[in-house]
């Protein structure tokens, strides 16, 4: 019997200049003076270009999330029209069942 191949397609979303940015955190374990230390990475990438400005920190706490936004809209030259978040704790505290509400964090 053969096997078929799963093939998982993927379709670019593409967005004009300056229009769109998305914004992330990730997270890694590195060692840090012998010290195994979990790391926050802070990532906003350009939609258009796929520019990115990363940073690593010790916490995603709210200032670290607004500084990183700034520092990165200075290195970027700019500020996208909107920037795409997906579900962080930092931007949404919460949201319904069915996910079309939101309680957005009031301090972001």
């Amino acid at each position: 019997m053969r096997k078929e191949a799963s093939i998982e397609a993927t379709v670019r979303f593409e967005t004009p200049p300056g229009r769109q940015g998305q914004a992330d955190w990730g997270q890694c374990w590195t060692m840090i003076c012998w010290n195994r230390t979990k790391v926050h990475l802070f990532v906003l990438t350009l939609g258009y270009s796929r520019r990115m400005y990363a940073v690593a920190t010790s916490d995603e706490k709210m200032p670290t999330f607004l500084r990183f936004h700034e520092e990165a809209f200075e290195f970027l030259g700019g500020v996208p029209h909107e920037i795409v978040y997906d579900n962080l704790k930092s931007v949404v505290l919460g949201r319904d069942f069915e996910g079309s509400r939101f309680e957005w964090n009031p301090v972001f």
